[in-house]
């Protein structure tokens, strides 16, 4: 048997390991979804599954994201080289369709920032919506994500480091719901080896090589060390992950008792129940609650244990995290995602090159002059020493620059020292540096609003 054979096969056991039951798909008028992103994964599993399914009355549907996060001509590159590969495959005979979803250019940037979260998963929490918009739209039964071995030993030496409990510990399930993952017992180099075989190419992403992604900093430094040095690593993690799945199901029977009442965005349970709980049980009970109210980001677990603390202490209270807001009073507990608008003078566009753009505080004209970029409107003009790309946006709580004397000072004393009114304060535009591994503010342009400048030398 060849390699591809056996390759071929460990993806269809993946699949029946997902639960899928290849026989009801054919029958039913749904079909089976692929998330696509060029990457040598993805690209395996599309390719496996339509020889799996080639003479079966099987539709393969393809999502693909553009995050709009890295140049236009990569970002681009990868969306339109999923787009050509399956229409290649759709003219060998293949059963594909192939839907493009383009996040806005900022708009990642934009969530992290309002979230306080990484880029990593504010692109995360956008590319969900598009995968729930897709399913649905699409009428998918699964929807076929390609995350493999390394993935999941990656995931798992990730949750140790950040402190996980054992529900995350136990790395990326195989199944969540109409989510899916057949690669998950595979490895990375079966899947290259696959693809050399059949000759055929994938794409590579150039921020995988940059040690600034926590994930990237584990797969780059952590695992090569682990590989020379501690033979085995692989399985003994692998197992204490099995042992954590199980020992998380015991807790999933758990809170499946617990009742909890939900209403649009607001969730709501017992006070005294709560009370009752350990405390590693009112941790998942808090993240039940967050999930039932429709808040996907990573809640810290010194917010939640802050929480736990005050409950115990205090009779009446509420706290604030990001979008959430958790109400304890006398009989209940009420959790709730704020739906704060973001204020219409609030901006944020990556510059990338040379270009005129409109903002709420006006025009402004930007042009590379080489070591310098000036920013000029009607009346000023600005030169800073930087090099694209910059983020151009507006004011946000925390924001600090650099003194001449290479201390740090918040913009909100600088601010107070021009003597800004508070809506001003969102109108001055603020220049990031993006190729600095601190994305650092480089410039503060007051002089478009009638103040001072501040740049950083």
């Amino acid at each position: 048997m060849s390699f591809s054979c056996i390759f071929e096969n460990k993806v269809l056991n993946g699949l029946n390991d997902c639960g899928v039951d290849i026989s009801s798909l054919e029958k039913s008028d749904k079909s089976i979804g692929v998330a696509v992103s060029g990457g040598a994964d993805s690209i395996s599993l599309l390719f496996s599954l339509s020889n799996l399914f080639k003479n079966k009355n099987i539709k393969i549907k393809v999502i693909t994201v553009n995050h709009n996060i890295r140049a236009e001509e990569e970002t681009k590159g990868d969306a339109d080289f999923v787009v050509d590969f399956c229409k290649k495959m759709q003219s060998c005979g293949k059963n594909i369709e192939c839907k493009l979803y383009e996040i806005e250019r900022g708009k990642i940037f934009n969530l992290a920032e309002k979230n306080k979260a990484g880029i990593e998963e504010a692109a995360r929490q956008l590319r969900y919506e598009a995968f729930e918009d897709f399913i649905a739209s699409e009428k998918i039964s699964f929807l076929c994500l390609a995350h493999n071995q390394n993935d999941k030993l990656e995931t798992i030496l990730m949750r140790f480091l950040q402190g996980a409990s054992c529900d995350s510990a136990a790395g990326i399930p195989e199944v969540r719901d109409l989510y899916i993952r057949p690669l998950i017992n595979i490895t990375r180099n079966e899947i290259e080896d696959y693809l050399k075989e059949n000759k055929i190419n994938w794409r590579t992403d150039k921020t995988n090589f940059e040690n600034n992604y926590f994930r990237n900093n584990i797969r780059n430094n952590l695992v090569p060390l682990l590989n020379n040095n501690f033979s085995g690593w692989q399985k003994a993690v692998l197992y204490g992950s099995e042992k954590n799945e199980m020992d998380s199901k015991i807790i999933d029977s758990i809170l499946k008792k617990i009742d909890l009442d939900v209403n649009n965005q607001e969730v709501s349970f017992s006070r005294a129940m709560f009370a009752s709980q350990m405390d590693g049980i009112k941790i998942r009970v808090l993240l039940k609650a967050f999930n039932l109210a429709g808040i996907n980001q990573r809640i810290p677990f010194v917010f939640l244990n802050d929480v736990i603390k005050s409950e115990k202490e205090s009779k009446e209270f509420y706290k604030e995290f990001s979008d959430v807001t958790i109400f304890i009073k006398k009989d209940i507990v009420l959790i709730k995602k704020s739906l704060k608008k973001t204020t219409e003078l609030y901006f944020s566009d990556i510059i990338e090159e040379s270009c005129n753009m409109q903002f709420p505080f006006g025009n402004l004209c930007i042009q590379n002059k080489g070591d310098f970029i000036t920013f000029e409107n009607n009346h000023q003009k600005v030169d800073i020493k930087c090099k694209f790309p910059l983020r151009i946006r507006s004011f946000y709580l925390g924001d600090e620059i650099e003194t001449s004397s290479g201390i740090m000072k918040k913009l909100s004393d600088v601010y107070s020292d021009w003597h800004v009114d508070e809506e001003k304060k969102y109108l001055i535009p603020v220049i990031e540096e993006l190729n600095r591994k601190d994305n650092r503010i480089v410039c503060i342009l007051g002089s478009f609003l009638g103040f001072k400048d501040w740049v950083v030398k």
